[in-house]
């Protein structure tokens, strides 16, 4: 059975790190000595202690924009080569000569290694704490599973999703202070923009209910993507949370964005993908149609209901064949 107990300072930096791999003549004691480096507290040195008594063995680390080398008790300094994120790819010795390399899939989990000089900082060249703590990186402020691409502490910044890391962008963007939800938000309400320009350009007829849409967005929080041509806002709060709570429905579309409560699936994002047509169809038209419809025939009735019902395979709520074209 393998246990850990962390010991923090002040500003929540991890000073020492107990780790009993087996039993208890297994346990390791790292202590870590931090200095902010580019305004980033980073690892000087790793002192390394078996509490049996055995050998001390003490790593050193040198940065410049990143990590350069470390340096061993014995004297041997491996150097770092690192990709455009950061991220560590291969360590070579002093003569130059490759001794270690990595790869990783897009959200930093290990997926091939060879060599084996001992190296904690790998993924974005943060500090991994290895296989025994089930390769979690320590990101200052909280603990990151690569493997399943999220943190394990909530962000406490309540915006937008606060497991998810670096935006969910994670071959563009890094999260070094496990504090970036605010990231999120950012990302986010930019790509709103951006999309707004794509859309209206595609679809100049929409511009109104598409600048409704983005509107929306902007003001609005929860998990984002984009697909089908539209944004799609999961799990929304904010600006989407009251629409949804004042026309009292589980998901609407406005332009080219859709608004859920909870998750998106493939039959409810058919049905409002509909509704987007329709949209871009009819133009400014649309949402008076739309109205006069549900007015004269009921929501459940009208013949958009029953169209985006009829491209999802939901079945009618109005007794007859789901999604029949109606009158013009």
């Amino acid at each position: 059975m393998r246990k850990r107990t962390i010991w923090y300072d002040g500003d929540g930096l991890r000073v020492r790190q107990r780790t009993c791999l087996t039993d208890a003549a297994s346990v390791v004691n790292d202590d870590y000595i931090w200095k902010a480096v580019a305004g980033l507290p980073v690892v000087l040195q790793d002192v390394r202690t078996p509490q049996d008594g055995g050998s001390t063995a003490t790593t050193t680390y040198l940065y410049g924009l990143g990590l350069i080398s470390s340096t061993d008790s014995g004297g041997v300094t491996s150097y770092a080569l690192a990709d455009g994120l950061g991220s560590t790819t291969q360590l070579t010795d002093s003569a130059g000569a490759v001794t270690d390399t990595y790869s990783y899939d897009v959200f930093g989990a290990s997926r091939t290694t060879t060599g084996t000089t001992a190296n904690d900082f790998r993924y974005a060249g943060e500090q991994r704490d290895g296989n025994a703590n089930r390769g979690l990186y320590f990101l200052r402020a909280r603990s990151y599973d690569p493997t399943l691409g999220r943190f394990l502490e909530k962000d406490p910044l309540p915006l937008g999703n606060r497991y998810s890391y670096a935006g969910n962008n994670a071959p563009n963007f890094t999260d070094p202070t496990g504090l970036c939800s605010v990231c999120d938000y950012v990302h986010d309400k930019g790509a709103d923009v951006k999309d707004w320009g794509t859309d209206v350009s595609d679809h100049p007829g929409s511009l109104i209910q598409i600048t409704a849409g983005t509107a929306v967005a902007v003001t609005s929080t929860g998990d984002r993507r984009r697909e089908g041509g539209v944004t799609v806002y999961e799990k929304c709060g904010g600006a989407c949370s009251w629409i949804l709570g004042r026309v009292n429905q589980e998901a609407i579309t406005l332009g080219h964005t859709i608004l859920s409560r909870g998750p998106v699936r493939d039959l409810l994002l058919i049905h409002e993908l509909t509704h987007v047509g329709q949209g871009d169809r009819y133009g400014l038209l649309w949402a008076p149609k739309y109205f006069l419809e549900a007015y004269r025939h009921g929501y459940n009735c009208n013949r958009f209901e029953k169209e985006a019902r009829r491209a999802a395979g939901e079945q009618s709520l109005c007794g007859d064949a789901a999604g029949q074209p109606g009158k013009e």
